[in-house]
């Protein structure tokens, strides 16, 4: 949990324009997870996030979500919108 935290923590530091994340956010404690993923998805921060996650607060947190399959992107939208179609994949 800490290198986890510490890696994040490294990534935002000089505030990138582009924030690429893949991370095992589900093993973080809730509360945690929750600040971490609420500032990622800041929309004052100056970065464009793109996240490879399986985390549903986060997919639910973030505009735009990119379903793949196959190492293809299949369909671009609203977590919400996504959603039945996701359930099937975890």
């Amino acid at each position: 949990n800490i290198t986890q935290k510490l890696l994040l923590a490294r990534a935002v530091i000089g505030n990138p324009k582009l924030l690429i994340l893949e991370t095992k956010i589900e093993n973080l404690d809730v509360i945690e997870k929750k600040q971490i993923v609420d500032f990622l998805v800041d929309k004052e921060k100056p970065w464009t996030l793109v996240a490879a996650t399986t985390d549903e607060y986060f997919l639910n947190a973030v505009e735009m979500v990119a379903s793949m399959n196959a190492g293809s992107i299949e369909e671009v939208a609203p977590y919400k919108d996504l959603e039945n179609k996701l359930e099937g994949r975890r």
